[in-house]
């Protein structure tokens, strides 16, 4: 309630959401950049405008139920037996939320080369279809994808907005995808937008990725004493940078040198 005041106070956009007469996480934009930053908490603030307002995730996505899928030791994807029932709040903690135009495919790729686990969702049977489409993923240290594809949400499609914004996601995704050259380590500008994820040892997955011909760029901060690889999550055009400390295999360790980060 601090945080939605201090907004208030300087005149700051925001949105919030509303359940039983609670008023739940923060979303703000980050100015100049586009990009939305959701403070989690639950909170309630006597009188607040009703333009800060919008439809619970309840009513976005049909219903709240989800449940947790189980690992298997076989490769190269996670049983689809079900695990854990969840409440509706326990999956919005420590995570990151991404518009993709194919959720599943980057929860696969998430699962099958960075060491994350698929959360299944049960929102009812619109939330794989006209309402939306959702796909999680979770790691051991409790971070979370929560990947969405919200067709009806579609303002550049729906409000006749091209060309003045000439990409839905969808299309956006098909132009990254159509220039993006990780096979020859080209580094693309949207690469500036990525998630980042710390690994104890980076030589296990370029071996991997190599087996299997998935494209990747090699950088390296030798100030930092760091190694990164670049993957593109696939049919998104999402990207991902793996950082470690240690890569010590011998054709990982010559592409770390030779390949520093230069922005210039």
């Amino acid at each position: 309630d601090l945080i939605a005041a201090d907004l208030l106070r300087d005149g700051v956009p925001f949105f919030t959401g509303q359940s039983a007469g609670v008023y739940q996480s923060i979303y703000v934009a980050i100015p100049g950049t586009g990009h939305i930053v959701e403070v989690l908490g639950d909170w309630y603030l006597p009188a607040l405008p009703p333009c800060h307002v919008r439809f619970s995730s309840i009513d976005q996505f049909c219903s709240p139920k989800r449940r947790r899928r189980l690992r298997a030791s076989a490769p190269p994807l996670p049983s689809l037996d079900l695990g854990v029932a969840y409440s509706p709040g326990d999956a919005d903690t420590n995570k990151t939320t991404m518009a993709g135009a194919d959720p599943r495919a980057a929860i696969d790729f998430a699962v099958r080369y960075l060491g994350g686990s698929p959360v299944q969702q049960h929102r009812g049977p619109m939330a794989d279809g006209p309402c939306t489409t959702l796909a999680w993923a979770e790691w051991p240290d409790s971070h979370e994808w929560h990947v969405v594809r919200y067709d009806t949400a579609d303002w550049v499609s729906s409000d006749g907005l091209r060309p003045a914004v000439p990409f839905n996601v969808s299309q956006l995704a098909e132009y990254v995808e159509a220039l993006r050259d990780l096979t020859h380590g080209t580094y693309d500008q949207w690469l500036d937008h990525r998630e980042v994820l710390s690994v104890g040892n980076l030589t296990e997955l370029a071996r991997v990725l190599r087996g299997d011909g998935v494209p990747f760029a090699v950088r390296s901060r030798p100030d930092e004493g760091t190694c990164s690889l670049l993957v593109d999550l696939p049919r998104n055009g999402l990207a991902v940078e793996v950082v470690s400390r240690v890569f010590d295999g011998a054709w990982l360790a010559r592409r770390c040198a030779a390949n520093e980060f230069d922005l210039c």
